[in-house]
């Protein structure tokens, strides 16, 4: 048994480098968005036509046989934030308010924990290692050391029950079982509880510390290996492929969409679910929207969006006027976050659509008056039926302030380039050659941003990698450095002094896959 295709597509571009797809990016397709109905009209295959804009349409055809056999799954530990949500499931039966105490008594050896560079950061170092056991040890001496703590953990064993219940053989094993589940993330085996009860025997009165020190610090606490299922085919050792059982199903599923483990009452469900039923029992959660929100923030680095101000200039203060960025009880950057993880989260669970929907989306999500100025509306109160479209057509995903803001007055085509290349278009780009002599771009108050990137990485050395990138940032110049629309470009002087405009040119034509080219045109 698979896991069912989502209710909704998976907005992830790389997907479509694990299948055996073609494209057709060139071909125009006849179906068009309509705002006032706010659907898409018009059927691909049939000629389409209604009203609404013209919408550029690409699709693609997949053959499931040229498919690549599925390749070696990686044994990978949790994300910081997985690993943090583990150990609070870990302690569910505590009081919310316990549960964050014990959690900050240990926040010094948390936060040696590393940080993880990437949504895929696997990478195990000696300072994973030493941190999470002696965060384990922590944890488990300080709930060991008082009955607030313990008390509520003991209520597998029945009501009333205490430390000292646990010298009964029947109450020991049933608290074994129940930690052990929300740990490893599924029932235990009867030779690993056997195993945890004996080695609580031989440790006398330190034995509760030292169970749940063990299970805090062992493998399949901090590893999700997927190693329960059955196999499907090939040879155990060599190229077997397994299927994942029910309870990493439900993992994986929970990890992904709630940004957490599964937690009791999903195991006790998991048994009695078809495969189609836990992944609706998981969507239809109200945790789903923090997971799929974290999706966004990662996989769009949104938490790298500059500051703003990046600095305080006079051109900048004189560029941003009337705004209020940077003042007190102001936060435009925060703003801009929430918006674009507020647009994934509505076209992944709210109004499930597919991928084009992500990337073409007509609509505001600002949710407050700075952020909806910015964009010449009004805020969004968080009610999906209230939603309107942007002014003068603005659409998509690639038009969020999030992901055209600067954090100064001067737009940065290479880096919005950048971004759409590596994190939408999942390509890599080689880091500059060491012997290249990088310069800052030198402002000009009679040239376009456009014209002096592409003046300052003419160079054939520089076009290596800036051909990927500069066309896919100047697309976006039709938004100036705080995301509002304009159909110039603003040049201030050091002091501040606005000392003209120039014009902006957004048309491009990029290659974005081998052989196929895709005119892209911007708002000007």
């Amino acid at each position: 048994m698979t896991l069912p295709p989502p209710r909704f597509a998976w907005p992830l571009s790389c997907a479509l480098a694990l299948t055996a797809c073609t494209a057709d990016i060139i071909s125009p397709n006849p179906r068009v968005y309509d705002p006032a109905a706010g659907t898409w009209v018009g059927d691909p295959g049939a000629g389409g036509g209604g009203p609404g804009v013209a919408t550029y349409d690409p699709h693609f055809s997949c053959d499931p046989s040229a498919a690549a056999p599925p390749a070696a799954t990686p044994i990978k530990r949790l994300s910081k934030v997985h690993y943090t949500a583990a150990l609070n499931e870990a302690l569910a039966p505590l009081a919310a308010a316990d549960r964050a105490a014990l959690l900050d008594s240990v926040k010094g050896w948390l936060a040696l924990v590393p940080e993880d560079t990437s949504l895929g950061d696997g990478l195990v170092t000696q300072a994973h290692v030493d941190a999470t056991f002696s965060l384990a040890y922590a944890l488990g001496t300080a709930v060991a050391a008082s009955a607030t703590y313990t008390n509520p953990l003991l209520a597998s064993c029945g009501a009333g029950a205490t430390r000292s219940s646990l010298s009964n053989a029947t109450c020991l094993r049933s608290f074994v079982n129940a930690f052990g589940r929300r740990a490893f993330r599924r029932p235990l085996t009867a030779a690993e509880t056997q195993d945890f009860v004996t080695f609580y025997g031989t440790l006398q009165a330190d034995g509760l510390a030292g169970v749940l020190t063990r299970f805090l610090a062992h493998p399949l606490f901090f590893y999700p290996l997927d190693n329960e299922g059955q196999q499907r085919s090939g040879t155990e050792g060599v190229d077997a492929t397994y299927q994942l059982d029910a309870y990493e199903q439900a993992s994986r599923l929970t990890f992904f969409f709630w940004s957490s483990p599964p937690d009791d009452a999903l195991l006790d469900a998991v048994p009695s679910l078809s495969a189609e039923q836990l992944v609706a029992r998981v969507l239809d959660d109200a945790r789903a929207r923090r997971g799929v929100g974290d999706f966004y923030r990662h996989w769009l680095e949104l938490d790298e969006t500059p500051p703003l101000p990046s600095s305080v200039t006079p051109a900048f203060t004189a560029f941003a006027a009337g705004e209020n960025v940077g003042a007190a009880g102001h936060n435009h950057r925060e703003d801009m976050i929430r918006e674009v993880v507020e647009l994934g989260v509505h076209h992944t669970l709210v109004q499930p659509g597919r991928y084009e929907d992500l990337l073409t989306s007509p609509y505001a999500f600002a949710a407050t008056a700075d952020l909806a100025r910015l964009y010449g509306t009004t805020a969004w109160n968080g009610d999906p039926s209230t939603l309107m479209p942007l002014p003068g057509g603005r659409r998509g995903l690639l038009t969020r302030a999030a992901l055209v803001v600067s954090g100064s007055e001067i737009t940065h085509p290479i880096f919005k380039g950048k971004r759409v290349r590596v994190q939408v278009l999942c390509d890599e780009l080689a880091p500059p050659p060491p012997t290249l002599n990088i310069t800052p771009l030198q402002p000009d108050v009679t040239q376009s941003q456009r014209q002096i990137v592409e003046q300052a990485t003419a160079a054939q050395a520089c076009q290596a990698c800036h051909k990927q990138m500069n066309g896919l940032g100047f697309v976006t110049e039709g938004f100036d450095a705080l995301g509002r629309t304009r159909t110039a470009e603003q040049k201030f002087d050091a002091q501040g002094a606005k000392v003209g405009e120039v014009a902006i040119d957004t048309t491009v034509t990029t290659a974005v896959v081998p052989g196929a080219q895709l005119t892209l045109a911007g708002p000007d």
